[in-house]
């Protein structure tokens, strides 16, 4: 458990509150302790449970005055995925984030600004769409890929293709792998696409470049299983 100070603006003077962070049961608890009373919030990440505790203090038109509350803050896929929401990154408009970009959400600074969730949640829109190249960074197929979800989609993908391949490449009737080439033909091609976009988004990490390999193997393996049953 990690505890907090964090101030409250719109209220009467000087307020503050304490913040209490814990997981549990899968799921990241948020307390947050103010005026004799607390609030609680339950989700999957932190930043989607602290949300959750300031809905319910804008009914009394208080707003936290910490980077986890501030217009221009947003969790990346990543951030949710590898940090549980503690952290996110300070957006600008039309342009990507870097490490330098990145903040805890309890934490306080000359750059905040305080927003309700509903104002926060619309920046992040904005921003996302004023980023340039296409939108495929953001879905593929009409889902939205996060990191973690091309991490397992990749060596499964990987592993249909492989099986497409030793299939043509001992002879094997066609037939066996029909329904893996069917499941792996749009598949396979989009997953480098999407890696691509997100090591763009996300910067490095070891998630994604392992990802990016299953999925550049797949791909190959797809293609050589159309060259070889071409030549056969």
């Amino acid at each position: 458990m990690s505890e907090h100070i964090i101030h409250l603006v719109g209220g009467k003077g000087d307020e503050t509150a304490t913040v209490f962070a814990k997981a549990s049961d899968g799921l990241c608890h948020i307390t947050l302790c103010h005026g004799g009373g607390e609030i609680v919030g339950a989700a999957h990440d932190y930043f989607e449970a602290f949300s959750q505790v300031r809905l319910q203090l804008e009914k009394d038109r208080l707003t936290p005055f910490c980077y986890g509350a501030s217009l221009n803050v947003f969790p990346s896929g990543m951030c949710r995925d590898m940090g549980a929401g503690m952290t996110a990154y300070r957006l600008k408009l039309g342009k990507h984030p870097n490490q330098d970009d990145l903040v805890r959400i309890f934490d306080e600074g000359p750059d905040v600004i305080p927003a309700p969730v509903a104002v926060q949640r619309e920046y992040f829109n904005d921003w996302a769409k004023s980023l340039p190249g296409p939108q495929v960074r953001r879905r593929t197929y009409g889902f939205h890929l996060q990191p973690i979800h091309t991490l397992i989609l990749s060596p499964i993908v990987c592993l249909l293709c492989a099986w497409t391949f030793l299939v043509t490449i001992r002879g094997w009737p066609i037939s066996w792998a029909r329904p893996t080439f069917l499941a792996t033909i749009f598949l396979a091609p989009a997953l480098p696409v999407a890696c691509f976009f997100q090591l763009r988004e996300h910067r490095f990490s070891w998630l994604l470049l392992t990802a990016t390999l299953f999925s550049l193997t797949a791909v190959t393996l797809l293609g050589l299983s159309f060259y070889i049953r071409a030549q056969s």
